[in-house]
């Protein structure tokens, strides 16, 4: 029964995706979607985009374990995001650029270009590879899928239809995805809340039961441990490139602002139903002792009291919450590779229809590497966390930096993008190869990867390097100041 439904799902996604390869005329048809999106399209596809299958496990799986305090490590620096890019998106859409990369070139020198191209396709295969850990697990635990029949199946599916429709059948996709996924959510709170009444404990009882240190909303290190998360994960999400590839396929400034709200709210929805299924899970189950046992009781819940065909459509829900993030970060991360390394660098008299045929080949490969890399790797938390951090520190401040300070200069991005980011690998690969164990186990300021020191180092170089070097030329300031 599922793949029944899963065929007619995807051959919905392909028939978007072809209807829209007809319109694809030149690459900003292709990668932003001719710039005509209106606010329900970008709101929507924004919220489908940073709600994946493992977001749905991960942040119920965070609440049993942590409680509400948990919201520091993912439900707030989602929905802060968001709204964050929301605030400044007026000054992202009146730059002409495609991408992050293009803009960094605009705003410095064309030296930074290809590295920030790099470290902004390398977040976007980690975030890739979350989805695709979520799907594995997904049908698994449901079907006994092994795991490498998983990955093919949605790997398959999303090069297919993005290849062929680009951008806009992205945001078209994602439109259904929400709903999709929002119906799942939905539904899951809603028989986790109705399996714990009857047992005959209502929603404030289950509520009471957690305690006080659940409902604590600085449980987890205060107030100082609530800004350390946010100092973390804030920034990696509001330098993330598939939000302000939005922000650009906006029609203009008001679409795009109200669209990333709309995005931001409709997190919030999603995430209080996660909420409220976490509260009936902790009186039909005991509390789990692990992330791992935490996320596997939202799929427990379903395969333990849901009957055959629904158990099949429930499933597309989460393969909606799955391609609805890897077609967007797929998108994202081969446009850099696109325009900002191959057009720019290599092959700059390439063709329209060239580049169109390149960027369908870089898509396919986009996914495929994050399957591939998907394969050999579990944690779903982990591979969150690495992504962001790595974006946090590479060029937060340099993008960040560039749109509102005049003095930023070109040497002090490209320093504060070695410094910060090169740091920020070296810490992942020491904990991941050689320590195997968190770098907080040496010591509490190293929480999260170390990201405060990466982050540290990138802004000291930024403002350091920017001020003992000459100003940008007038020419380059023009566009932002």
């Amino acid at each position: 029964m599922f793949l029944v439904f899963l065929a007619i799902y995807i051959a919905i996604l392909l028939g978007i995706g072809l209807y829209f390869s007809r319109r694809q005329r030149s690459e900003t048809d292709f990668w932003l979607a001719g710039r005509e999106l209106g606010p329900i399209s970008i709101g929507l596809a924004a919220a489908s985009a940073w709600t994946t299958a493992s977001a749905l496990l991960l942040a119920t799986g965070l609440f049993l374990l942590y409680g509400i305090g948990s919201i520091w490590i993912w439900v707030f620096p989602n929905i802060a995001g968001l709204a964050i890019i929301a605030a400044i998106s007026g000054r992202i859409k009146n730059i002409p650029a495609l991408t992050q990369p293009e803009l960094m070139e605009i705003r410095y020198d064309p030296m930074i270009r290809a590295p920030v191209a790099v470290a902004v396709t390398i977040m976007m295969i980690l975030f890739s590879v979350t989805d695709f850990i979520g799907f594995k697990m997904v049908l698994g635990t449901f079907f006994g899928i092994e795991p490498i029949f998983a990955i093919a199946i949605m790997a398959v599916s999303v090069a297919l239809y993005v290849g062929v429709g680009g951008f806009r059948a992205v945001v078209w996709t994602d439109m259904i995805q929400y709903i999709l996924l929002a119906g799942l959510a939905a539904y899951v709170a809603h028989m986790a809340l109705g399996l714990s009444a009857n047992e005959g404990v209502s929603l404030i009882a289950a509520s009471s039961m957690l305690g006080a240190d659940w409902w604590d909303i600085f449980s987890m290190g205060g107030i100082l441990g609530a800004l350390v998360f946010i100092v973390a994960l804030v920034p990696g999400w509001v330098a993330e490139q598939d939000p302000w590839q939005k922000v650009w396929a906006a029609r203009d400034d008001r679409s795009a602002k109200r669209g990333l709200l709309l995005g931001a709210t409709l997190l919030v929805l999603i995430y209080s139903f996660c909420l409220l299924a976490a509260i009936g899970l902790s009186v039909i189950y005991p509390r789990p002792g692990n992330e791992m046992e935490a996320e596997m009781l939202y799929l427990r819940i379903i395969s333990d009291n849901v009957p055959g065909w629904l158990l099949g459509l429930l499933t597309i829900g989460f393969a909606a919450a799955s391609m609805s993030c890897t077609d967007t970060f797929a998108t994202s991360g081969a446009s850099c590779l696109s325009r900002d390394l191959i057009q720019r660098h290599l092959w700059p008299t390439a063709t329209v229809k060239e580049m169109l045929i390149l960027n369908r080949i870089l898509i396919v490969i986009m996914v495929f590497i994050s399957a591939l890399i998907a394969l050999n790797v579990d944690s779903i938390m982990d591979a969150v966390i690495i992504a962001t951090v790595i974006g946090t520190t590479s060029y937060f401040f340099p993008i960040i930096g560039g749109l509102y300070w005049k003095r930023a200069t070109k040497w002090g991005a490209m320093a504060a993008l070695v410094a910060g980011g090169g740091t920020q690998i070296l810490l992942v690969s020491y904990e991941q190869f050689w320590l195997k164990a968190p770098l907080d186990s040496i010591s509490p300021y190293l929480v999260e990867h170390g990201v405060l020191v990466g982050l540290s180092l990138s802004a000291l170089f930024f403002v350091g390097v920017s001020l003992a070097t000459r100003q940008a030329e007038d020419i380059r300031l023009a566009p932002f100041f």
